[in-house]
């Protein structure tokens, strides 16, 4: 359970603020996306950040292959997307050795921007850096236009329509919601290519970590791959993303199972792991393959001892607090109820990605025995009441910075749900975008038991 690395929402988020007005009425723009194209992209950014007197610089240049294997039957393309990231950090003018990763990953791309991300795609930088969102018609582009992707809250307005597209976008994300954080991004759409051929971004932030950046991005080249190429690459990509998606579920099950079952199950995905991409053809899916394979020693022994500390089905450990206002609480005066733990903090991105999804779930169980309780690790009571306002929590927030450690929480946020007679019957560890479905199953399953 390992929280979502900062950088990607950092980055993730790339696009703010009107700089002019339009000065001539826009045509509407839209990417021109096509079977067989591959695109390839430079990124570069430097990140500032300052945590009391220790000031660290953070280098990142990232070089993006994107290929468009398929028209899907929406309207939408199937994208695949390989990235391969050097990041270079200064510490207070000692710099460390760049480290290099490279991942493939897909999504789909509509034409006017919207993203259908895939579960690797849905937090992270790209694709969504690369297609902000278009507006929706002539009118829309002259008067400005919002959308969300990727958990981003876009609001564009158009600078230039001639010679190219140039706009500007505010931009919201879970960071920023409660962080005091400034991010801005000027594009350049050329007509001609149908593409965001270059981008200038600034961000800042001054809550908690000083942060400030600059970033930018360019499109290199558009060309055209062969079918004979275009073919194998596209098999591949399926028979690729089935088997890592099938993996993971069986990993992520095996960590909730007893240890003995969790074995068995780790040994049947890499079996099924093995067969599937023993079939795959070209250079960067095996290297793809080969990296993926590298790491299930280490995922297994990971899920295993999950598997040994997993919690579920034992009686949740007792505890005495108090409520953000100092009213004492105690888990056992919930006593046949349904409860929901819910630890977080405030620079916690994901974890105020998650508080809408809860909010929901108090509506979805209001008059029913179910209890949602806030559980900040916050030192500062100051920082919890802020996000409390910020978010309009609709449940308590109690103090709980000795209790992760109680209930073994070791990424943020973490869901916790206890039965009526005190046993944990789920854990959910991450931010997820069915996270309101998947809790609200498990309650409504413990309320028909009952």
């Amino acid at each position: 359970m390992i929280a979502a690395p900062r950088l990607v929402i950092i980055v993730v988020c790339w696009f703010a603020m009107i700089v002019r007005a339009a000065t001539a009425a826009p045509e509407v723009p839209r990417y021109a996306l096509a079977p067989g194209q591959e695109l390839r992209y430079h990124m570069a950014w430097s990140i500032h950040d300052s945590r009391g007197k220790r000031t660290t610089i953070s280098d990142v240049r990232t070089d993006v292959t994107i290929w468009i294997i398929r028209a899907n039957s929406d309207g939408s393309y199937r994208a695949v997307v390989n990235q391969e990231d050097v990041t270079a950090r200064t510490t207070d003018g000692a710099r460390q050795p760049g480290q290099q990763t490279t991942e493939i990953s897909y999504a789909d791309i509509f034409p006017d921007g919207r993203i259908r991300p895939s579960k690797a795609t849905e937090n992270r930088v790209i694709p969504g850096i690369l297609f902000p969102p278009l507006p929706r018609d002539a009118a829309q582009a002259k008067e400005g236009w919002e959308a969300t992707s990727q958990l981003c809250h876009f609001a564009c307005k158009l600078v230039s329509a001639s010679p190219d597209f140039r706009f500007v976008a505010t931009l919201e994300t879970p960071f920023n919601r409660t962080d005091l954080e400034t991010r801005t991004i000027q594009c350049r759409f050329d007509a001609a290519r149908g593409f965001i051929v270059k981008s200038e971004d600034a961000f800042g932030r001054t809550s908690g970590l000083i942060e400030d950046g600059k970033g930018t991005f360019e499109l290199l080249s558009v060309k055209t791959i062969a079918a004979d190429e275009l073919s194998p690459l596209a098999n591949d990509a399926d028979v690729y993303f089935a088997a890592v998606e099938s993996y993971s579920a069986l990993l992520t099950a095996a960590e909730k199972a007893t240890p003995d079952d969790a074995g068995r199950m780790l040994s049947a995905a890499k079996t099924n792991l093995d067969s599937s991409l023993a079939q795959l053809s070209t250079p960067d899916f095996k290297a793809a393959a080969d990296r993926f394979l590298k790491r299930h020693t280490a995922w297994a022994r990971e899920a295993i001892d999950a598997a040994r500390a997993n919690p579920i089905g034992k009686p949740a450990p007792a505890f005495e607090t108090t409520d953000i206002d100092g009213k004492k609480v105690r888990l056992a005066d919930f006593h046949g109820k349904v409860v929901v733990l819910d630890f977080w903090y405030r620079t916690c991105g994901w974890c105020i990605a998650a508080m809408p999804q809860i909010n929901q779930l108090v509506d979805d169980f209001a008059g029913q025995p179910v209890v949602i309780l806030g559980m900040n690790v916050d030192r500062d009571p100051a920082d919890a009441r802020y996000v409390i306002e910020k978010m309009g929590l609709k449940y308590p927030t109690l103090r709980a910075e000795p209790l992760a450690q109680k209930f073994a929480v070791d990424g943020f946020p973490t869901l916790i749900v206890i039965d009526q007679q005190g046993i944990i019957r789920d854990v959910h560890g991450g931010y997820s975008k069915t996270l309101r479905a998947e809790v609200g199953g498990v309650i409504g399953k413990l309320l028909q038991a009952q």
